[in-house]
């Protein structure tokens, strides 16, 4: 799901896009120079960052940082191309407005970005997380049309408050726009609305599990004081585990098969991979790591004391 909504997020109109690709000039100019680096650096050393970032299509938080900082260091960058032209006159006042409401979505894109992330993170949750998205598009679409604002900060920062009407009804195509390529990315996944019973089953109504024949089971469980203890100390992921078993079979394998252990997003298999990076460098090349890597990955913390009082101590000779 990760994939998909970075896919999304490629969508821009020529405007925009061309508003990002100044972006990323401007920085690479700064950026590929050993030189110009350095004396750029020298000019920020009164600010909180002395350097910009480079932009990368395959990092999923890339444009919002980007752009965040690039807005930062916006009177730098003017003083620093003053003699540079070409550049200079591409960096427009509208250009700047552009820039600030580009910030602004892809920080929030991030936002909803890190939500999707995590060793916790399942189908539905995910789920959740698109749809609140799409519902702050929506909502800042329509303040954006009425000229609010302040749900727009950067923005609202470098326009003083004030955006040509032709450049809020391209903002609000853009985020329209968005909302559509989301919702066909993510349509198979609108299915799963009727889903919702797994993650709380204790105020499910009976009729949202008429599709699985298990009404029975649910009532069942919902009667069961324990297995209600149970889910409110140890949320619903272990609920169907350790007593959905019991107390529901069906529903609890339907939960467990469907919902529980499909891998929504990369992010395990990401995490995993720099684990193993980072433990076979390139001087450790024919290090067999798999003990290591099991080390690295797991989320059960290791009780050392209890395995140090099993191994005999090795005195001296």
């Amino acid at each position: 799901m990760i994939h998909r909504q970075a896919l999304a997020s490629k969508k821009l109109s020529r405007d925009l896009g061309d508003t990002l690709a100044t972006v990323v000039k401007v920085v690479n100019f700064i950026k590929a120079r050993p030189t110009n680096q350095r004396l750029f650096a020298h000019l920020c050393e009164d600010e909180a960052h002395q350097t910009l970032l480079l932009h990368t299509e395959v990092r999923w938080l890339s444009r919002g940082k980007v752009l965040v900082r690039f807005l930062e260091l916006q009177d730098k960058i003017l003083e620093f191309l003053r003699n540079q032209n070409t550049l200079l006159e591409q960096l427009t006042d509208v250009f700047w407005i552009k820039t600030a409401y580009l910030a602004d979505i892809f920080t929030l894109y991030n936002e909803t970005n890190k939500r999707l992330q995590g060793s916790e993170s399942n189908i539905l949750k995910c789920k959740e997380a698109i749809d609140a998205f799409m519902r702050k598009l929506e909502y800042r679409a329509g303040k954006m049309s009425q000229g609010h604002l302040q749900h727009f900060p950067l923005l609202l920062q470098h326009s003083g408050g004030t955006v040509s009407a032709s450049l809020r009804a391209e903002f609000c195509r853009h985020m329209t726009s968005l909302q559509e390529e989301l919702k066909s990315r993510f349509a198979d996944v609108d299915a799963l609305s009727k889903e919702s019973w797994v993650m709380d089953p204790f105020t499910s109504r009976l009729e949202d599990v008429e599709y699985l024949g298990c009404e029975d089971e649910l009532a069942e469980l919902q009667t069961d004081s324990l297995s209600k203890k149970y889910f409110q100390e140890n949320g619903f992921k272990r609920l169907w585990i350790a007593r959905g078993p019991v107390v529901a079979p069906k529903l609890a394998n339907y939960a467990i098969t469907k919902i529980i252990l499909p891998f929504s997003t990369t992010y395990l298999s990401e995490t995993a991979f720099s684990a193993l990076v980072a433990i076979k460098t390139k001087s450790r090349n024919r290090l067999e790591v798999h003990s290591d890597f099991r080390l690295a990955v797991t989320g059960i913390t290791p009780d050392i004391p209890s395995l140090v009082k099993g191994m005999q101590a090795q005195g001296g000779h």
